[in-house]
């Protein structure tokens, strides 16, 4: 997970020959983060409560090299006529290509708290279904951030990069997503489901019995944070700890929350009770 140096897995498989073949280079590294299902714990992240997701097998895999100037250059497998490219020593804002503004995002995450970085020539390939719930952007995010910590030496833990991700979505991107998508592909564990409390960051790996097994239906209904009311929905559940006098309805209870019910809207009393 996160940054390695290049194996020979990966040597002269058609992932590596693409890269060779664009940037007339070999790749020096390999950084990969994994999608994630969550079990339990729907719309509580945000909400500083608890969530139980579990990494999947499906990955973001970005081969790289590290540049001596402060280039960013990006493509992707997926899309194989775009690129994007942009000077990570100027005002960084969003680009014209949609998934390369995740690039873009999370080093101006990474920018905004004074870590140094250089410019990259990135090749980017994952089958992490895109639009399908299981966190394809955070995976993306991760991995990026991965390499940045590898390359640049910034000695940040998994959790900072995961932390930086969420800031990279929230404050660039503009979806308001909570943390867990960012913390279980940074520090998820093989044949562990995560148990993380999205307050204190603290983390329980907890084990999925060798007997079980993750089934994930595919509904066929694309589904995208940044169009959705995702956003509007944590608006409704930060209104509605306002108004009870909490600071996040992780501090709330049914009782706190009924006896307030009269100056909450319907939609903020029913998020919230779906929370609490």
């Amino acid at each position: 997970m996160l940054a390695t140096t290049m194996t020979t897995k990966i040597k002269d498989s058609p992932f590596h020959n693409a890269f060779v073949d664009i940037y007339g280079e070999e790749p020096t590294a390999l950084s990969n983060a994994p999608g994630r299902v969550n079990l339990i714990g729907e719309f509580t992240d945000y909400n500083d409560g608890f969530v139980l997701p579990c990494a999947l097998q499906y990955s973001t895999r970005i081969l790289f090299n590290k540049r001596d100037d402060s280039i960013v250059n990006v493509r992707s497998t997926q899309y194989a006529g775009e690129k994007d490219s942009f000077d990570i020593s100027a005002d960084i804002v969003p680009g014209d290509s949609q998934w390369g503004n995740y690039i873009r995002a999370v080093a101006f995450a990474f920018k905004r708290e004074d870590h140094n970085l250089s410019g990259f020539d990135l090749l980017i390939d994952s089958d992490v279904p895109q639009g399908s719930g299981l966190s394809s952007s955070a995976a993306l995010e991760v991995a990026i951030g991965g390499m940045f910590n590898h390359a640049c030496q910034l000695g940040l833990s998994e959790a900072q990069i995961a932390v930086l991700g969420q800031a990279a979505e929230n404050d660039f991107i503009n979806c308001q997503c909570g943390v867990m998508d960012q913390m279980i592909s940074a520090c998820g564990a093989q044949g562990h489901a995560m148990l993380l409390d999205c307050e204190s960051l603290e983390t329980v790996a907890v084990l999925i019995p060798e007997d079980l097994a993750s089934v994930i239906v595919h509904s066929n209904f694309r589904r995208k944070l940044v169009d959705s009311e995702y956003n509007q929905r944590r608006i409704d559940c930060e209104q509605a700890a306002l108004k009870m006098g909490v600071s996040s309805l992780r501090q709330a209870d049914l009782s706190k929350l009924d006896s307030n019910k009269g100056t909450l809207s319907a939609n903020e009393y029913k998020r919230a009770h779906h929370v609490i």
